[in-house]
């Protein structure tokens, strides 16, 4: 019964981390298109592309995301 639960808390926590990354893909993708749309908008300017600006929200929260991969949420197990 006990191996039964804890397949089940594991395979919970993938389908929560696989979760994760998908907002935070579904989230790049909006950012990288926001920038995308503002960047042709002013690029007739002829100064050439703005900073990359979405890569300070993607990479942190990318970041976090492999820190909880790698190091856990912090939270102690029960059992």
């Amino acid at each position: 019964m006990r191996a039964e639960t804890a397949q089940v808390e594991k395979a919970e926590a993938r389908r929560e981390h696989l979760t994760e990354w998908r907002s935070w893909a579904g989230t790049s993708v909006v950012l990288t298109g926001i920038w995308v749309v503002t960047a042709f908008a002013s690029s007739s300017d002829g100064e050439g592309l703005p900073f990359f600006w979405p890569i300070f929200p993607i990479g942190i929260w990318g970041a976090v995301l492999v820190a909880h991969f790698f190091f856990g949420s912090g939270e102690k197990e029960d059992g």
